[in-house]
Parts: structure tokens; C-alpha cells; sequence
């Protein structure tokens, strides 16, 4: 897989969102949205990225905010991307693998509703409105054939 994409103009013109996989005994950590246009839905933890700051310092960041869960980056998943909705360029997810490094799994941020572990079974069982973005499951099946890139292909990291 080849993911050199740079975090300049793009961020101008789309929405470039950061998730982590936070990943321990076979589960996986979701996030439900208190955002009202999401509102209940789940996702993977993480945040928009801004122009002055890279995927990684974006999504560690994100997390320890929002769960309190100190995580570093080990390798990128895939860029995902999202239809726009009328009037917007829409929207790119980019899916890491992390390291739990430390920390207690505790919502702490008003755009998060609950936190919680679940098992891949649970993931698949799930209705698709119950996530934010309906690539959500294709992420994780991505995550789980262990396909990843490098870090280092992250021009902005």
C-alpha cells in the first residue's frame, strides 16, 4: 500500500479527520458522538486535523483529550474516503494503529457521549446507522489483515 499524501492545500479544500485503533485483549475501543449531526452514533476516537498539525500529533492528542488514554502511532491503516454531503468537498479519514501506553478508558470531552470496549462480533452486528461514517467496519477489516504502512508515509509526520 502506498499512502504519501501531504496535509497542505487538501485540509483547504476537505475535511481530514484522524482515528486511532486503540486495541487490547480482542476488543476495540468506539466513542459515541454527542455532536448533534452524529448524535449517539459510534466511531473510532480521534479529530479533525488542522492545517498547523500532523496526523500523529492529531490523534494522540485527540484521544488523550477525549479518553484520557495516552497512545503513540505505530502505523497507518488506510485513507478512507467519505461522500460529500451537498454544498461540501466531503471528507477523509485516515485509520492508525496505536500503542496504549497509559491511562484508564474515561470519556472526559463534551463530543463524546460514552466510550466503550467492543469485540470485533459486536462491531459486525452492529446496524450501519449505529456508526458516524459507514466505513467504520471496513476500517477495522482493514485493521484486522494486518496490511499496514508505515508511519513514514505520512509526508506530514
Amino acid at each position: 500500500m502506498r499512502f504519501n499524501f501531504t496535509l497542505t492545500d487538501s485540509v483547504k479544500l476537505f475535511q481530514v479527520w484522524c482515528l486511532g485503533i486503540i486495541e487490547q485483549a480482542g476488543k476495540v475501543v468506539l466513542v459515541q458522538s454527542a455532536e448533534k449531526s452524529m448524535h449517539g452514533r459510534w466511531t473510532l476516537p480521534g479529530a479533525q486535523c488542522v492545517s498547523n498539525q500532523s496526523v500523529i500529533s492529531t490523534t494522540e492528542q485527540a484521544i488523550w483529550h477525549q479518553l484520557g488514554l495516552g497512545v503513540s502511532l505505530k502505523e497507518v491503516v488506510g485513507w478512507y474516503r467519505v461522500p460529500a454531503q451537498t454544498g461540501t468537498y466531503g471528507s477523509w479519514l485516515v485509520a492508525c494503529r496505536t500503542n496504549l501506553r497509559k491511562g484508564a478508558l474515561t470519556p472526559r470531552h463534551h463530543t463524546i457521549l460514552n466510550a466503550s470496549w467492543f469485540s470485533y462480533n459486536q462491531i459486525f452486528r452492529m446496524p450501519r446507522e449505529s456508526f458516524c461514517y459507514s466505513t467504520i467496519r471496513t476500517i477495522i477489516k482493514d485493521y484486522r489483515k494486518g496490511q499496514q504502512a508505515p508511519l513514514t508515509s505520512l509526508k506530514d509526520a
